[in-house]
């Protein structure tokens, strides 16, 4: 049982990995703008998410065997460290190890994520600023000539003279 959680952590851990490869190729391709590209890395993401999504569940499973073969029952699954207490102190090391490495991945995948949004950001406020510098602006209408209407009509004046 053990042994088949390491293996799972270490599939996760690659997959993180995975993640932090295409989040890292992300960072050019914002830069240079291909959306193409960028939608090619994202479907890339997804499958990888799935799968990593697939193995956590796994995980949970893994751990709640062995907990079930220690008598031991709870409604959650617990953290790795909350289970290093119902496995053999061999695998400690190890699944303390893997865990640092885990953590280290999201914590990457995290930083290079906000970076990657700020990109976005960026760019996003780069093409609206386009845009309205594309658009036509309105005239200010706010001086007239007394003599003329809105219309370029002369205006007819509503003062009689001749009194």
């Amino acid at each position: 049982m053990v042994e088949e959680l390491i293996n799972n952590l270490k599939t996760i851990i690659s997959g993180h990995k995975m993640l932090n490869q295409l989040a890292a190729a992300k960072i050019q391709v914002i830069k240079d703008g291909d959306v193409k590209q960028l939608n090619q890395i994202i479907n890339q993401e997804e499958k990888v998410i799935c799968r990593i999504r697939q193995l956590e569940k796994d995980r949970e499973m893994i751990v709640k065997a062995i907990l079930q073969k220690k008598n031991v029952s709870g409604e959650h699954t617990p953290a790795l460290t909350e289970i290093l207490a119902y496995i053999p102190s061999v695998y400690h090391h190890q699944l303390k190890q893997l865990r640092g490495e885990l953590v280290q991945q999201i914590e990457s995948l995290k930083e290079t994520n906000d970076l990657n949004q700020q990109l976005l950001r960026q760019s996003l406020q780069w093409v609206h600023l386009n845009i309205n510098l594309l658009q036509p602006q309105p005239t200010l209408n706010n001086y007239q000539h007394p003599g003329k209407a809105l219309g370029g009509q002369p205006m007819l004046s509503r003062i009689d003279s001749r009194a």
